[in-house]
């Protein structure tokens, strides 16, 4: 009897024997995801060839052999929401003869990819053509745009044994970045810099790189302001070499001095 009635109560909590597994918030959904594995942001600290006092007095950074960009044409998938997106795009073996190419920086509104939305001073996401009203931190799911980007490189030999770092300085809205197959993290800061230690991950010859960028995340609510609200890689990417003990960051302290206060001090 005891074990019928037990069943009963199963049975009246789950219709039909359907069983209902939590459903988990996606990174991009949450104010509290603002980064994984990230490096701490400091000051630019560029590395140059030792002994180049002319480079480092023109700040010529990009001409250093410890900097390399990967601005350019990137393999390139576009869908209009999560769940039409190629999951398993960023294993090396996966297939992208058939994507499209687009040019990093660049918003992907501006290459022919989705709707680019001019608003003031509200959301562009709470809007009946989104069937969506503003609930922070969420952000619509069927019209959240996804972009799948992906490209090769090789690193320099000279910078065997050396400490490497991934730089993205701008991605809208949210993003996950993968390296050879392997999950180095995301971002949801889509104005500044972001930083991946690859020095154990990257390997000699081809390496592949695959970025999955959201049109929107918890962090939109953040960025409602007077402009247009693109999408996509719309900064500099590049990846940088320093050796294995190096300067992390710095800053500058200039006080005036503690007796006449005419005196400035640098430190």
């Amino acid at each position: 009897m005891k074990n019928n009635i037990l069943f009963l109560i199963c049975m009246l909590l789950c219709p039909l024997g359907k069983t209902f597994a939590r459903v988990e918030t996606p990174e991009w959904q949450s104010q509290y995801a603002i980064g994984l594995n990230k490096l701490a942001p400091h000051a630019y600290v560029w590395p140059y060839k030792e002994g180049d006092i002319n480079s480092v007095r023109a700040q010529d950074y990009e001409q250093s052999p410890y900097y390399m960009s990967l601005n350019g044409t990137w393999k390139f998938n576009w869908v209009r929401n999560p769940d039409k997106r190629p999951v398993n795009f960023y294993r090396p073996d996966f297939y992208t003869g058939g994507w499209n190419d687009i040019q990093v920086p660049g918003n992907w509104e501006c290459q022919n990819y989705g709707i680019p939305i001019y608003m003031n001073e509200t959301y562009e996401f709470d809007d009946p053509m989104f069937h969506f009203k503003k609930n922070p931190p969420f952000v619509p799911y069927e019209d959240n745009e996804v972009g799948s980007y992906r490209r090769t490189f090789v690193l320099p030999e000279s910078w065997i044994g050396r400490r490497i770092v991934l730089c993205f300085e701008g991605v809208t809205s949210f993003y996950y970045v993968w390296l050879n197959g392997e999950l180095l993290g995301y971002n949801q800061d889509s104005k500044t810099p972001a930083e991946w230690d690859i020095t154990n991950k990257v390997k000699q010859g081809e390496n592949t790189l695959a970025v999955e960028v959201y049109r929107w995340s918890a962090g939109a609510y953040l960025e409602c302001q007077d402009m247009w609200r693109l999408s996509g890689i719309e900064r500099d990417v590049y990846l940088y070499s320093t050796p294995e003990e190096y300067i992390a960051d710095y800053k500058v302290v200039s006080p005036l001095d503690k007796n006449l206060y005419k005196d400035g001090e640098f430190s």
